[in-house]
């Protein structure tokens, strides 16, 4: 199997021998950037105040640098000046983004040129583990505007020889599969949920062959991973990835044992990690110019991996994530996530899309969710609520279940999807 690419990148990067590279040469490199980046962040007002008194030529193990503060969106949010660490006139772009919580509030992230030429870097390199030259590729998500996805991509993608269709996100089904089946690309990279459509649709209108499919912008439930093998024959690759990192954070290889991450821009850590070594996810971005990060709390839940990857990687892999925090219900000790929701609801092949509801009280649950399917294509209600009944572990719980008939998304399609939830009293 080939070993990913990222390791090569990485070691480049800090200029270690590929076959002698290890975690422990890997995080003492790690750990020297970050020494580095504490003396810089004292252009920041912002850190400038939360690390007075922190001596950088201190912070030597990982058991260091953890003592230092962390940092949450709710800093960010509103205060982007404070975090800045150069003029605002230098910065290159600047990225508006809505935050986590309920108050409907939002962050800026700036990056420099330097920020986006190390994304694209990594982008082209992540590709290479199944892109080729000559290859053509769709790109169905946002691309019409500098820095967005779509428009990463495609730069990336231009030093590889591969030609590029930014065809957009897909609202119409119909047309999205007239464009595939005409141009006929090598790889789709895509929104889990849309391409998940897209294949069901092309199973009942004629089939189209697709080599591989790069899925990112959301979680990806293994049972798309498994619809687009069954329709397309497709092997699936998931990227990791927010605004926060400049877009790229990670991707897998073709050993599907976690995300292989840019290590060489940022550090990832574990939170307070339970007894299977999950938590919620930290970042630092170290190399960062514009707006770096310090122990920056990303809401994801996940964990780091540290066996030796299929591929033949020694380094760290991430693992997951399982879903956002915020965009989860616990019960006891277990905490339900919508993509266990995603498994269990795209494993019956009708549906296409969901929403779903949750009111819960203190021993009672009540789940209000809809399946959207293509005409005529009806899911298994029945199965597919039995099968949401053992997911949830309260022994009072009513399930309703509605089925709606769709031929696409809206033109504004939020593809993150939603676990609503409403305490009851």
């Amino acid at each position: 199997m080939q070993r990913s690419p990222i390791d090569f990148y990485i070691a480049e990067c800090i200029g270690a021998d590929p076959d002698e590279m290890s975690a422990e040469r890997l995080e003492e490199w790690q750990l020297a950037e970050i020494r580095r980046l504490l003396s810089y962040l004292g252009r920041s007002r912002f850190y400038r105040e939360r690390l007075a008194g922190i001596d950088p030529e201190e912070i030597r193990t990982a058991e260091d640098f953890r003592k230092l503060p962390v940092t949450s969106e709710k800093d960010l949010a509103g205060h982007e000046n404070d975090f800045l660490c150069m003029n605002p006139g230098d910065v290159a772009r600047m990225v508006t983004v809505p935050t986590t919580g309920t108050t409907g509030g939002s962050k800026r992230l700036a990056f420099s040129m330097n920020d986006l030429a190390k994304s694209l870097d990594f982008i082209r390199v992540a590709y290479t583990t199944f892109m080729h030259e000559g290859d053509r590729m769709m790109v169905m998500m946002s691309g019409g505007t500098p820095g967005s996805i779509g428009d990463v991509v495609k730069n990336s993608m231009a030093k590889m020889g591969v030609e590029t269709y930014i065809y957009g996100p897909i609202s119409d089904l119909e047309d999205a599969y007239g464009a595939v089946r005409d141009w006929k690309p090598d790889v789709i990279t895509g929104i889990p949920v849309q391409i998940a459509a897209l294949a069901r649709y092309s199973e009942i209108h004629g089939p189209i062959s697709v080599r591989e499919v790069l899925l990112s912008a959301d979680d990806v439930p293994d049972s798309i991973c498994r619809r687009l093998k069954d329709a397309w024959g497709a092997r699936t690759f998931r990227h990791y990835g927010m605004t926060e990192l400049c877009i790229a954070g990670g991707c897998e290889c073709c050993a599907d044992m976690g995300y292989h991450i840019r290590s060489c821009d940022h550090y990832f850590e574990v939170l307070d990690p339970d007894e299977e070594g999950y938590g919620e996810i930290a970042v630092t971005t170290f190399r960062h110019e514009a707006m770096p990060l310090l122990r920056y709390r990303t809401g994801d839940f996940g964990r780091i991996d540290r066996s030796v990857c299929g591929c033949g990687s020694r380094l760290p892999r991430l693992i997951g994530p399982r879903g956002r925090l915020s965009n989860s219900l616990v019960f006891g000790q277990k905490r339900l996530f919508i993509r266990d929701i995603e498994e269990v609801v795209f494993s019956d092949p009708a549906v296409v899309d969901f929403e779903c509801e949750l009111e819960a009280g203190e021993s009672e649950v009540k789940a209000l969710i809809t399946l959207r399917h293509l005409a005529g294509d009806l899911p298994d209600i029945q199965a597919v609520k039995r099968r949401i009944e053992d997911l949830i572990p309260v022994e009072n719980t009513e399930i309703y279940i509605t089925e709606e008939e769709t031929a696409g998304f809206g033109k504004v399609y939020n593809s993150k999807k939603k676990l609503r939830v409403r305490r009851s009293r």
